[in-house]
């Protein structure tokens, strides 16, 4: 009868074994995972790296071959006439004046900074030379705009500019009398400036 019982345990202990058990879900909480995005900039920044944008300046003057103005002296040439006994001068003489007595040139800028810039030009007429001398400027005082390319560009990928240029033209002109020895009637200057 013991091992009728045993059996019958035994038997009993293995049906509950193959019984599955179900366990209801208690409670759930959600976590979100935290992130952080920040936004990047296009910014335009000096050499060094700081947000401060550095202006680079760089111009090309481009000059038409001055030619200048030409003045000759008066050439005097003298016979001897032996019968009056004097020099007396030659048909062949020429009389001193302006074998060209004018010059129109231009000047090219080329501005390949990343700044706009003003370019002016300005005659100075030189000291003793004792002929009039003047010289006029068409276009003088042009503002030419930046090479770079415009915040609005950099920030649509666009990296590379391109120089812009401007031409101011100038005109002499030279009356009156010219001293001996004169080899400039003056200075031209051209002078850069921020815009």
């Amino acid at each position: 009868m013991k091992k009728a019982i045993s059996i019958l345990l035994v038997l009993a202990l293995v049906l509950s074994m193959s019984i599955s058990a179900f366990a209801n879900e208690i409670d759930s909480e959600t976590i979100n995972v935290p992130a952080s995005f920040t936004a990047g900039t296009v910014e335009i920044v000096g050499p060094d790296g700081t947000t401060t944008t550095a202006t680079v300046y760089s111009v090309k003057l481009n000059w038409t071959a001055i030619t200048g103005v030409s003045y000759e002296a008066a050439n005097t040439y003298y016979y001897w006439d032996s019968e009056n006994l004097t020099y007396v001068k030659h048909d062949s003489s020429t009389d001193a004046g302006w074998s060209d007595a004018s010059d129109s040139f231009t000047i090219n800028i080329t501005n390949q900074s990343n700044d706009a810039i003003t370019a002016e030009a300005a005659f100075v007429k030189a000291d003793g030379i004792g002929a009039t001398v003047n010289c006029t400027f068409e276009n003088n005082d042009c503002t030419i705009a930046s090479a770079a390319p415009t915040q609005a560009e950099v920030e649509a990928g666009i990296l590379t500019g391109s120089a812009k240029s401007d031409t101011i033209t100038a005109d002499i002109t030279a009356s009156g009398t010219l001293n001996s020895g004169v080899t400039s009637v003056g200075t031209i200057t051209i002078t850069i400036a921020s815009a």
